[in-house]
Formats: C-alpha cells, sequence, structure tokens
C-alpha cells in the first residue's frame, strides 16, 4: 500500500498533480491511498467541489479528506496552532495505519505556505518514505495568454511535456526520540461531512494543544543534548544534559536554604536515604505519642522523652553521642518490643518517607533488642519479620512511594554500659539474623534484608578490625558491609573499616579529612561516605557553630571525588528530615550548589545496596526538575 499525504488550498490541481507524479514512480497495481487536510475556508470548499469529479473517475484510489474545525482562512496564529495540533495528530493516525512494506509520500505543495511547512516538519519529525514539491509552469493556453494545468488531462499532458517540476527533498527516517512512543490519548474528534463519503470534520478536544507542545519540549531537549554531548559524562544524570545553557548555569548556582524556590525545589526532588536509624524517628512529640497509643499490651507507664538542648536542632553546643543516644530512649527497645507499637513506627516512618518524596531507602534496625518481651515478638526473627511485612504492606498501599530495604545493625557497646558484658553475643545473633533473613526473604519487589551495619561507639579497643572474624559468614554470603567509623575515632577506625572489614560505605567519616591518602584511597575505590549534616553538627560542632572554626568536610570530599551521600542518621532525635539535612549542608557549606545535591543523590543511588536491576529501575524514577 502507497499512502500519499497532501494539503490542499484553493487549488484542487496540486492533489491532482501529486498523485500523477507518485504514478509515474510506483507500480500501478499498487494500492493507493490519498489522504488530505485543509481548512473550512470558501476557497477550500469550492476547491473540493471541483475535486469531486476526479475522486469519482478514480474508484481504485481510497480517498480521505480532512477539514479541520476552527481553522478557515489563516487569520491569526490562533489559527495556525489549531492546524498544527490537528495536523500532528492525523499524521500520526495515519502513520499508524503502516504495516510492513508500506510507504509513506508527502507533498507539500498545497494550501498556505505555512501549511506546507508545518507538513514538512512533522514528516521529519515522524518520518516518511519520500518528500517531494511540485512546481507547475504556466504552460496551458487560454485567451490569449497562459495558466498553470488544472484538469487531469491537462496535468497529465504537462508532466509528459516536462511542464510539472518534481523537487525531491531528503527522506526522512523520522526522530527516534518521537517516533517510538505512545501517542494513542492524543485523538481527534472526527464527524462525516453529509454531502460526501470521503470528507470529514475533524477537531480538538477542548483544543487541546498539549501535543505540539510535548513535541516541542522533546525537541529542545534533544537539540540541547546535541549542544551538550561534550559534557554529559561530567554530569550526575545524563537527562541534564537536556537543559537549556541558563537551567544549567541555575543548576551551578550555590543552594540558597533561605530561598523558598530554593526549599520548595529540594522538597519536590526525588532522595535516597541510605543512613536511616528506625529507632531514632518518631522519639518526641505528636508522633511519640501515637506509637506509644498503639500499643497492644499497656505497659505500667512509658518512658518519658529526655529533654532536647536549647535551640534544637541547630544548638549552640554539642553533645557527646552518649547523650546524642540517650535523646532517642521514649523509642528504645522496651516501646519498639511492643508488636502494636513496632508496626505503628514503621507506618508513621514510611508515610514520612512518602512525604518527603524519598524513593528508596535503606532502614537500619536491631532486632535483637526487641525480641522476647512481648510474646508476639518472642525471636528476633519475629520481629524482623513483623517491620518487612509492615513496610511492604505501605508499598502495597502506595505502589508509587519509597521502596524500603533493611539493614540490620551490629552495635558496639563502651565497658560500663548496659548489656555490655554480652554486646559481642548480640552482634554474633544479629549477623546471624541477617543472613537467615537475606536467604528467607529473596523476591526484591519487596523489603529484603541487604546489609549488616556495625555501629555504637567507637574507640581504638572497638575498630572493624576487633570484628573481622565476626563477619566472615556475612561476606561469605554476599551481604554488603557498612561500618560507622570517622564520627568519634580517628581515620585509623576508617581505615580498618575498608581494609579489614571490607566496608562498601561509612557511616559519617568526619575524620577521613585528617588523611589525604586514605581519603584518596576511599575515592579511587568509589567507597560511598554516608554523612548526616545534623546529627554531625549536633554530635561533632562545625561552623557556623558559636566557637567552632572547622568547616564541615562534605563539600572538600565531593570536590576529591568521594562518593559523599546525604542522610537523616535519626530524623527524630535530629529534629530534621531529609529536605533539611541537604538544606542544612548549604548552610554548613556556602558554596554548595544545586548540582552537589544532583551528585549527592547519584552517588546514594550507585551506592545503594540494591542489584543492578533495581538500581536501573530506580533511575527512571528520579525525575529532575527545574524550580522558577
Amino acid at each position: 500500500m502507497e499512502y500519499l499525504l497532501c494539503s490542499l488550498g484553493s487549488t484542487e490541481a496540486v492533489v491532482i498533480e501529486a498523485i500523477y507524479a507518485l504514478r509515474k514512480e510506483i507500480d500501478n497495481d499498487t494500492a493507493l491511498s490519498v489522504f488530505i487536510i485543509t481548512s473550512t475556508g470558501k476557497e477550500t470548499t469550492a476547491s473540493l467541489e471541483r475535486l469531486n469529479s476526479f475522486v469519482q473517475a478514480h474508484p481504485e484510489i481510497r480517498f480521505e479528506i480532512s477539514r479541520v474545525e476552527g481553522f478557515s482562512e489563516l487569520n491569526s496564529a490562533e489559527e495556525q496552532a489549531l492546524f498544527d495540533e490537528a495536523l500532528v495528530r492525523w499524521y500520526l493516525r495515519i502513520r499508524s495505519k503502516l504495516v510492513n512494506g508500506d510507504r509513506l509520500h508527502v507533498c507539500l505543495a498545497g494550501g498556505f505556505k505555512t501549511m506546507s511547512s508545518s507538513m514538512q516538519q512533522v514528516a521529519g519529525y515522524f518520518g516518511a518514505d519520500s518528500l517531494f514539491h511540485i512546481i507547475a509552469t504556466k504552460c496551458v493556453a487560454e485567451n490569449g495568454g497562459r495558466r498553470e494545468p488544472r484538469t487531469e488531462e491537462e496535468v497529465s499532458q504537462a508532466l509528459n511535456n516536462n511542464h510539472i517540476y518534481v523537487i525531491r527533498l531528503n527522506d526522512s527516517p523520522g526522530w527516534p526520540q518521537l517516533v517510538n512512543r505512545d501517542y494513542g490519548k492524543y485523538r481527534l474528534i472526527e464527524s462525516m461531512d453529509s454531502t460526501s463519503l470521503f470528507i470529514k470534520t475533524v477537531a480538538l478536544p477542548d483544543r487541546d494543544y498539549s501535543l505540539t507542545r510535548r513535541i516541542k519540549d522533546i525537541s529542545t531537549r534533544s537539540h540541547n543534548i546535541a549542544e551538550n554531548m561534550r559534557m554529559i559524562s561530567s554530569l550526575p544524570f545524563p537527562e541534564l544534559a537536556s537543559w537549556s545553557n541558563d537551567d544549567l548555569s541555575w543548576l551551578n548556582k550555590p543552594l540558597d536554604p533561605d530561598n523558598n524556590a530554593d526549599k520548595q525545589w529540594i522538597k519536590a526532588l526525588p532522595k535516597i536515604d541510605l543512613h536511616l536509624h528506625l529507632g531514632g524517628f518518631a522519639s518526641h512529640g505528636k508522633l511519640l505519642n501515637e506509637v506509644q497509643n498503639a500499643a497492644a499490651q499497656k505497659p505500667d507507664e512509658f518512658e518519658s522523652a529526655p529533654e532536647l538542648p536549647e535551640k534544637w536542632p541547630q544548638p549552640d553546643r554539642t553533645s557527646t553521642l552518649r547523650e546524642y543516644m540517650r535523646f532517642g530512649n521514649a523509642t528504645g527497645s522496651r516501646l519498639l518490643s511492643d508488636r502494636g507499637c513496632l508496626r505503628k513506627q514503621c507506618e508513621l516512618l514510611y508515610r514520612h518517607l512518602d512525604e518527603q518524596n524519598v524513593k528508596y531507602a535503606e532502614v537500619r534496625c536491631s532486632p535483637v533488642n526487641y525480641a522476647k518481651k512481648d510474646p508476639e515478638l518472642s525471636t528476633s526473627l519475629e520481629v524482623l519479620r513483623v517491620i518487612r511485612e509492615t513496610f511492604a504492606d505501605m508499598m502495597r498501599e502506595k505502589p508509587d512511594g519509597p521502596f524500603i530495604n533493611l539493614i540490620v545493625i551490629a552495635t558496639r557497646r563502651l565497658d560500663g554500659d548496659k548489656d555490655y558484658r554480652d554486646y559481642r553475643a548480640d552482634i554474633s545473633r544479629h549477623l546471624s539474623l541477617a543472613i537467615t533473613a537475606s536467604e528467607q526473604w529473596t523476591d526484591e519487589k519487596f523489603p529484603r534484608v541487604v546489609g549488616v551495619d556495625l555501629a555504637g561507639y567507637e574507640t581504638k579497643e572497638t575498630r572493624a578490625d576487633t570484628y573481622r572474624a565476626d563477619f566472615t559468614g556475612v561476606h561469605r554470603c554476599g551481604l554488603a558491609i557498612t561500618v560507622h567509623a570517622g564520627e568519634n575515632d580517628d581515620a585509623e577506625g576508617i581505615w580498618e573499616a575498608v581494609f579489614n572489614l571490607n566496608a562498601r560505605r561509612i557511616g559519617h567519616a568526619l575524620s577521613l579529612e585528617g588523611s589525604p591518602d586514605l581519603l584518596r584511597s576511599v575515592s579511587d575505590r568509589r567507597i560511598a561516605i554516608e554523612m548526616c549534616p545534623y546529627s554531625n553538627y549536633q554530635i561533632k560542632g562545625f561552623l557556623p557553630m558559636q566557637g567552632k572554626s572547622e568547616k564541615y568536610p562534605l563539600k572538600h570530599y565531593l570536590e576529591k571525588g568521594v562518593a559523599v551521600t546525604i542522610n537523616t542518621d535519626n530524623p527524630g532525635i535530629s529534629g530534621a528530615d531529609i529536605s533539611e539535612n541537604i538544606l542544612f549542608v548549604a548552610r554548613m557549606n556556602p558554596e554548595f550548589t544545586r548540582l552537589d545535591v544532583l551528585r549527592c543523590l547519584r552517588n546514594a543511588l550507585d551506592a545503594a545496596f540494591i542489584s543492578h536491576d533495581q538500581r536501573s529501575g530506580l533511575i527512571e524514577k528520579i525525575k529532575i526538575s527545574v524550580h522558577g
């Protein structure tokens, strides 16, 4: 089947000329369908009446003529916009009819000049097997002068005598980024003309110009990509190459934590949180009350939430790690060992992450600490099952919400701490639990245990090398490891975590800056750093805290190529969500740019403990927009 597309104005002969020109090049036995798009103007009506005799004389040719409602004499830009939208929908409808072996030909000679221009542009976007223009000379004698051919006989004779010229233009395969898309929702309202079996009127539903806008946007983005191709490898997301130079310039400017537009941009930005403690959420206020009220077995009394320091979450002085951890006592093991409280904690955390547009989070938990106090949570595996099933239920309830995976915590303790004597046994229990759970829950569509975290107090006696033998089974079974290191210990703690425990990620790593060689090695190995701005500030203190001269190292790490990620740590205790943590970086590092935000986001995507397929699916959910 051969398809011929034409636009038509006041001269019907152009259609006859196009058909004859095409017939010279194709087998006359090949079926031909002619589709014509035109206006509803008076001159067009007259030309259609004259064309009718040709149509009636050629029943072997299928004709379909579409007149665009609202497009008459081209007296305004709005009429042209209406025609353009109708044209592209009309073109796509016809193109969808093609099957293997069919060919599409486009004649650019009829109607207003802007109609021909639009036809050529659409053919370039969506493809055509041939594009051609027709020029007819004044070769027919009449009243002592000459005019262009009008009738079928005059056209045939003029074409044979070379008085009609066919100008062949470059064929167009169409733009892949436009052709390979679903345009099913873009339709035209069609109604048949009462006076003809082959003429119909087509109208835009509600004067909707969305398809031409979409095509223009794709076209603009494609041109931007071509212009920015040289920098695509340096951008955290390749799609940023489709942005305009002005938008890229905006992206390279510092993030302003006091600017409402920047706040809204960060809030709407898709986010990843890789360092998030379950017990550090809902530690105070209304959320804590909700968790307490969900208790399945009411205790005599709940522990009151410890009072937070003055001016929290941006205090004037630091707290020790021991003090900081005590701020979360109200959501400790006594509360989360109750099934109802545990479920409520997970539900509230999930909703919180959804509100923050977090697309993926790895939630850390200590199931051994919550077991054996509630008959329904008699084992650590049952505790972990409740956590997993609660998050799975929330994910089913909101399929487009955050995806949650789990990390099991192995906690180091200091001499004199509660349960100090047994903490090594608890570490073994947690590591065994992680291995068992990772083998039991393997479906990547639901939460899984994807790693373990060596957390707790850092001292020379509790550095990673101390637990190398404990973690052998974890390595053997392919679980990922992250280690809290360099928060309250020097860079040696980080070195041991990387080289003796083979950690894929390091939590905090604040002392890394003091060891340039180790910093370079961490960067080269792409060991990700989980930085938590608010908790880092509250425990260690950086500028702009009064009396502190040390600058938060996040920006410096980025400049050295370290795979920095931004996380919350304990959003309840620290009193800051993921958006607030990102903005707080800009307060501690005023040169921190919007592009740096996206670099940290990309680092988090690459460092997440997930499979290649999951990562690819997650990347598709990350859509970056320009604010303002």
